[in-house]
């Protein structure tokens, strides 16, 4: 049966993984962790009222969660950097084997060992041993492989386990003080009086109209109009003579009886 020694991988990039983790982002934490714990004294030893002490302290317990999540980096950072290690380690022992068993007489095609095939006997006994050799070689090499690997699952359940710094661990809550609420630092925010900010700087308006179920002002419906574009009286009753039309007969019967002339006198 052919000895396959292929193992993939590529520990230069596991090398540069573990370096970004080491040099980048660990830097990274360290220069918060840094941040947050200037900010808890400065509030602590800067800030009148309790709000400071509150404050320095959720920063305080912030730059402690700092300091894990670094500790956390720079464990996973060490354990890519021992899996590289063993892989390439691995990887030299597959390509040994492969060069050992070409050396005896054995048929390498790619990464596969092939099965001694010589008809000679005394070659094929020294094909033999190369294989048995060979393939000791390749089954050492993929336990330590296995082994990293666990390792390297463990750590990545750990990390898991562990989560990183959440925005809530460094605001949210009251221990802001001041400064989240738009108040001071002296003390916790007030919160605002709607009567005084409505008076504050201008009069009070007056109430809003009334509006129907469109949100639309309603207002008094408008009094029809004729053709002339004229307000429509509502026509008087019958047998009844609006007040005006009435002083203007009378005013037109005087004086017409004024102008009128005399009636002569009437003899027996």
């Amino acid at each position: 049966m052919p000895i396959d020694t292929r193992l993939d991988g590529s520990p230069a990039t596991l090398y540069a993984g573990s370096r970004y983790l080491r040099d980048r982002l660990g830097f990274e934490v360290d220069a918060a962790a840094t941040t947050l714990r200037t900010a808890a004294d400065e509030a602590r030893h800067g800030w009148v009222g309790s709000a400071g002490a509150t404050f320095s302290d959720r920063m305080t317990g912030a730059a402690g969660r700092s300091d894990a999540l670094r500790a956390e980096v720079d464990a996973t950072a060490q354990t890519m950097s021992q899996y590289a290690d063993v892989l390439t380690s691995a990887q030299g022992t597959m390509l040994m084997a492969r060069q050992m068993a070409s050396a005896q007489g054995l048929i390498v095609a790619g990464t596969m060992i092939l099965d001694p095939y010589s008809p000679d006997p005394v070659v094929h006994q020294q094909q033999q041993v190369a294989y048995a050799t060979a393939l000791q070689q390749v089954f050492q090499a993929r336990g330590l492989m296995t082994t990293a690997r666990m390792i390297a699952q463990g750590r990545q359940s750990v990390a898991r386990s562990q989560p990183p710094i959440r925005p809530g661990d460094v605001v949210g809550g009251t221990a802001g003080g001041g400064t989240a609420g738009g108040g001071t630092a002296g003390g916790a925010a007030k919160p605002a009086d709607p009567g005084r900010e409505a008076t504050r700087g201008e009069a009070q308006k007056p109430p809003a109209e009334p509006k129907n179920e469109n949100n639309d002002v309603q207002r008094p419906p408008a009094e029809p109009r004729n053709e002339d574009n004229g307000v429509q009286k509502p026509p008087a009753e019958s047998g009844k003579t609006a007040p005006e039309d009435t002083v203007a007969h009378e005013q037109a019967h005087v004086a017409q009886q004024r102008s009128a002339p005399p009636t002569p006198a009437v003899t027996e």
